[in-house]
């Protein structure tokens, strides 16, 4: 997790079991965003924006701490891995599109796998279990939008289709459950409702809220 003090952010990595954390990247004029682990744990992927700078770099380094090294440049979500951990899926952005994007975990061979409208753009990906889907909460952003969803993009040919026909005020962060029989999800049900947690069952079902309260859900993670 990042740590904001006086201005700068560091990077810190704690045991669950453990009381004290460890710092493995020093405080620096920068922002940290989408920490992700390698799927063996050996590796932790960042993204990291200078201070004042516009664009994000995917780093990637070792998890007992070690020097970061620089993987892409204009990367606007956090990275999904593959489940065989050879691949890795992002959105990037430009003025009048959005398009995920397939590389392999050391940036090469970078492809478009879909592309929407920047008006209805991907935000944040997560991928299937068994490896044929990526699913990506999309929206405009506007703060009166009710049509926000979360699609699925087949890796085989990048065919999008929606995985549940409601809609909310905005959708964000996207974890699949391990055995594949669903999706958690942090969505904002209206323009004026807190953000909360929602399961989506898959294939089909109706989502249901696990959370209920004045509290915001912005960002999840599974074990």
């Amino acid at each position: 997790y990042s740590v904001h003090e006086a201005g700068r952010e560091s990077l810190r990595l704690r045991q669950v079991v453990a009381s004290s954390a460890q710092q493995i990247v020093p405080p620096a004029e920068v922002t940290y965003f989408g920490l992700n682990f390698s799927h063996e744990g050996d590796h932790i992927y960042f993204l990291r924006t200078e201070r004042g700078g516009p664009v994000r770099a995917l780093y990637r380094m070792p998890a007992l701490g070690g020097v970061p090294t620089k993987l892409l440049a204009d990367v606007d979500s956090r990275i999904t891995l593959s489940p065989d951990g050879g691949r890795m899926a992002f959105v990037r952005n430009s003025i009048d599109e959005s398009a995920l994007i397939v590389a392999d975990v050391n940036g090469s061979n970078q492809h478009k796998l879909a592309t929407r409208p920047i008006t209805d753009y991907f935000k944040v990906p997560a991928w299937s279990p068994d490896g044929k889907l990526i699913a990506c909460s999309s929206g405009s952003g506007e703060p009166y939008d009710i049509h926000n969803s979360v699609v699925a993009v087949r890796v085989e040919d990048g065919n999008q289709s929606l995985l549940t026909t409601k809609k909310w005020g905005a959708t964000y962060d996207v974890e699949w459950i391990a055995d594949g029989s669903g999706l958690l999800i942090t969505a904002r049900e209206g323009h004026d409702t807190p953000e909360q947690i929602w399961r989506i069952p898959h294939p089909g079902g109706v989502p249901r809220r696990l959370t209920g309260d004045s509290k915001m859900y912005r960002s999840i993670s599974l074990a």
